[in-house]
């Protein structure tokens, strides 16, 4: 998404930042009011110093994704606003996940639009999104004898000789690419005559003239182009996309050489130009054209040309600002690893700004397996713990507190604190891994580490009020409710006379919140009803002041589950709305414990047995996280859903599992 809206606004890397806003602004007054109302958002996503011409109000990451992809929707949507717009994806199963997320988001608002989204895909591909009635798939199934011999036919252009036709058809298996690269490799090669108006063969077709594979064809054919291999491969190792720019700087041929290098590419149908140099972009035909040329780099040049690309790349400020992750890439192919650890760092913290999570955890792991490539010392184990510590929250939030990832993330982040960290950091990394403990249920470690914060807390007078968060869920977790609002009050008492910065709340949320919805369930407990509403409506109203998504969430579920699941009211439509807020800022855990509370609504609404289907569903997938905190809760509801349907032996085998 960032180089097409580079490309059609025409920004050029040597561009001043007024320039390229210029431009940008007159791309997005094309595409209608809305778009250009999103001119800040574009400008962010670009990268473009905005020098206060476009202010982009601060917000948390997952609201500026949400912002983001709705303001590309609103650009789509201008395009197809005076005429019918075409938008092609291809290759969907190696899209990323926020461009796939996009995607999806797309498919809805097309139906009311003159807009034609067309997606190829391998059939491996299982689509996100649901089965629309404007939607079609279309199989593209092998072709048969009769349309290969056609497709072969009309890329030679001249009538080819029957043998060679059947040979092309048996050997291809219908596949349109290998019949193409085949008909071009034989016509290339000395195997025929050509006539007036028809290819000659004169005798025999020998064993070794035909290649026997599509790689063999495509590699067949770029050893007889040997004056562009090394652009081509050069190509290659840029992507399936790549800019004339860039190839220049790293080939250091002449401007003359490399345009009769890239006619020859064009004109052999191998890759396909947009624009004009020295602005022209390059596509290879197909992914596999592709991977055949990258296939010929020897190693030695391999690693040269990746080095060559970084050092290229380093001096485009704006491409390294938004999408470090293509230096990081570069410099690991070239196994500069100490060099690229640090970008993979940026690429993951870049992603997290635009709360592209999976991006981020990917980023994150790349690093930490170069940094253990490396020497150790003491500056790579320091690495390696900065990546662990900005891993974990995410790995939390894509995977989910109590998931088997997030305790492997926070031991070893555990183990390098310890070494080469400081009593802030070692405080993180602890509440991480209470995190972790509590929603595995694994109590005895939980307080361990909750005890373990507190002392330093007190030692270096930081978050104290943190510290008894943690003690007062130990406390509430093991039904000790007296001694947890001892703890949680004694927070709230801290946190009004410190508030909470809330730029930095992360993947546990408010700690505030947490006391205040915890509260609420400590109320109900002791038969303080009225106490107990006023605790739980508070945190909602603070979370939504903090606009931190995952505290919102955390009210609006801990809301629904307290006394019980379903909460007092078993109000289904209340349940559908944190249903839907959870789903919408893709928050797993948070959804599940909703979705659960839905189930027991159902049930206690006079439908059972669409509620334990509903509940045991939400199970299933709490177990998946590793979760365990709520099973016993979980266990109870089930059992009188059970009961409520007569089955009492189901109910009594629950209950026992429950206690057990």
């Amino acid at each position: 998404m960032i180089s097409q809206l580079r490309r059609a606004a025409t920004i050029e890397a040597e561009d001043a930042p007024q320039q390229k806003l210029d431009k940008l602004e007159a791309l997005l007054s094309r595409c209608g009011e809305g778009s250009a109302a999103n001119l800040a958002v574009f400008a962010a996503l670009l990268s473009i110093p905005a020098h206060g011409r476009y202010a982009l109000p601060s917000l948390p990451p997952q609201r500026l994704k949400v912002r983001i992809l709705s303001a590309l929707l609103q650009l789509w949507g201008g395009l197809a606003a005076d005429k019918p717009a075409l938008i092609v994806f291809e290759d969907v199963h190696w899209l990323d996940p926020t461009s796939l997320e996009l995607l999806s988001r797309a498919i809805d608002p097309a139906s009311r639009r003159p807009l034609f989204l067309l997606a190829s895909a391998r059939p491996e591909f299982s689509p996100p999104w649901p089965n629309h009635g404007h939607v079609s798939t279309i199989s593209l199934s092998r072709l048969g004898q009769s349309e290969g011999r056609a497709l072969a036919q009309a890329v030679a252009s001249k009538a080819l000789p029957g043998l060679v036709l059947d040979e092309i058809v048996r050997r291809t298996d219908g596949v349109p690419l290998f019949i193409e690269e085949l008909t071009k490799t034989i016509l290339e090669g000395n195997l025929l005559r050509e006539g007036h108006d028809r290819y000659e063969l004169d005798g025999p077709i020998p064993g070794l003239a035909i290649p026997p594979t599509l790689h063999a064809s495509l590699l067949a054919r770029l050893d007889r182009l040997p004056s562009v291999k090394d652009v081509v491969q050069v190509g290659a190792a840029l992507g399936r996309e790549f800019s004339w720019e860039l190839v220049a700087a790293v080939c250091g041929l002449s401007q003359q050489d490399l345009e009769n290098a890239f006619v020859r590419l064009v004109q052999a149908g191998l890759v396909f130009q947009r624009g004009v140099p020295p602005n022209a972009t390059y596509v290879f035909k197909h992914a596999l054209v592709r991977d055949a040329a990258y296939a010929g780099l020897l190693r030695g040049r391999r690693t040269q040309v990746h080095g060559q690309i970084a050092q290229a790349l380093k001096g485009r400020h704006e491409m390294v600002e938004s999408e470090p992750e293509l230096l990081a890439h570069h410099l690991t192919e070239a196994e500069l690893w100490e060099a690229a650890v640090p970008y993979w760092l940026k690429a993951g913290q870049r992603a997290v700004e635009r709360s592209a999570l999976l991006e981020a955890a990917q980023h994150y792991a790349e690093g930490i397996k170069l940094s253990r490539r490396l020497q150790p010392s003491l500056q790579w184990r320091r690495s390696e713990l900065d990546l662990h510590i900005r891993l974990g929250p995410v790995i939390m939030a894509t995977q989910g507190y109590s998931a088997p990832e997030s305790l492997e993330t926070y031991t070893r982040a555990d183990h390098l604190v310890t070494d080469v960290g400081n009593t802030g950091e070692r405080m993180d990394v602890l509440l991480g891994l209470f995190n972790v403990h509590y929603g595995r249920c694994e109590l005895r470690q939980a307080l361990s580490v909750a005890e373990e914060h507190m002392h330093l807390a007190q030692q270096v007078g930081e978050n104290l009020g943190r510290g008894h968060t943690l003690l007062g869920q130990y406390y509430f977790a093991t039904r000790a409710f007296l001694e947890a609002a001892r703890h949680f009050r004694h927070a709230m008492a801290i946190f009004e006379d410190s508030p909470e910065d809330q730029t930095v709340l992360g993947a546990f949320g408010s700690q505030q919140v947490v006391c205040l919805s915890l509260m609420a369930g400590i109320h109900f407990a002791l038969d303080e009803g009225a106490l107990a509403r006023q605790a739980s409506s508070r945190s909602i109203e603070l979370a939504r002041e903090t606009q931190h998504t995952l505290s919102i969430a955390l009210a609006l579920v801990t809301d629904l589950l307290i006394p019980m699941p379903g909460g007092l009211d078993a109000d289904p439509s209340k349940a559908a709305e944190v249903v839907n807020f959870c789903k919408t800022h893709e928050l797993k855990n948070f959804e599940v414990w909703a979705n659960f509370a839905t189930g027991a609504i159902a049930a206690r609404r006079g439908e059972p047995g669409k509620g334990i289907a509903i509940m045991q569903a939400a199970m299933a997938a709490a177990s998946g996280m590793g979760s365990r905190l709520l099973r016993p809760v979980q266990l109870a509801t089930l059992a009188m859903a059970h009961a409520n349907m007569g089955e009492i032996e189901e109910c009594l085998r629950l209950t026992e599992e429950a206690f057990r």
